[in-house]
C-alpha cells in the first residue's frame, strides 16, 4: 500500500495458499506447488473483472495464470477483454513454464491478445524459441545472434505487439 498498489480486490481464503515454492540448491532449481494456490482454486465469478479493470491505470499479467486451469484462464481472458474495452494498457510477462504447458499451448492462448498488448516481456530463452519457430528467414543463425535488434523487431512485428522486451539473466559465478 505504501507504494500505491491497490489492494482492495485482494481476497483471503482459508482453503488455499498463495502458492509455495522450494529452492533446491543441490539441483540448482526451484520447485513450485501451484495446485492448491488461491488463484488456481478460484471459482467463476470470484472477481468483478470490469470493476478491477476500470479502476486500473495499467494491468500486468503473466503467462502462468492461463495455464493453471480453466477458471484462471477464463478470468485472465475476462480481464484482458475488459482492459481492451476500456482502453487500459496491458503488459504481459509470458513467463513460459514447461511444467505447465508447451510453448505452442501457451501461444495458442496468448496470440489472439497480442495486438492489444502495450508490452510483451520474454526471457532470452523464450525469445530464441519463438524466433526459431516464427522467423524462418533467420534459419541457422546462432542463438546469440538471434536477438539482434533486427531479429527482435521482426519478432515484435510477427507477434503483433506494440513493444517487446527481452530479459537477460546475469550468470552468477559458483
Amino acid at each position: 500500500r505504501k507504494t500505491g498498489v491497490d489492494m482492495r480486490w485482494c481476497q483471503r481464503t482459508q482453503q488455499s495458499d498463495m502458492g509455495i515454492y522450494q529452492v533446491v540448491p543441490e539441483e540448482r532449481s526451484v520447485h513450485y506447488q501451484r495446485r492448491n494456490s488461491a488463484f488456481n482454486l478460484m471459482r467463476a465469478g470470484t472477481f468483478d473483472w470490469f470493476s478491477i479493470a476500470s479502476s486500473s491505470r495499467w494491468i500486468h499479467l503473466t503467462g502462468i495464470t492461463p495455464m493453471l486451469a480453466d477458471t484462471p484462464r477464463a478470468g485472465w481472458i475476462a480481464l484482458l477483454e475488459e482492459a481492451k474495452l476500456l482502453s487500459i494498457p496491458v503488459s504481459l510477462d509470458l513467463n513460459f513454464r514447461p511444467a505447465l504447458s508447451t510453448l505452442d499451448e501457451l501461444m495458442y492462448v496468448v496470440l489472439p491478445y497480442m495486438p492489444s498488448l502495450q508490452l510483451l516481456v520474454l526471457s532470452r530463452a523464450t525469445a530464441v524459441q519463438l524466433a526459431r519457430k516464427l522467423l524462418p528467414e533467420f534459419g541457422d543463425t546462432p542463438d546469440a545472434d538471434l536477438l539482434t535488434s533486427v531479429a527482435v523487431a521482426r519478432l515484435r512485428e510477427k507477434l503483433k505487439c506494440t513493444a517487446l522486451a527481452v530479459t537477460f539473466t546475469e550468470r552468477q559465478s559458483d
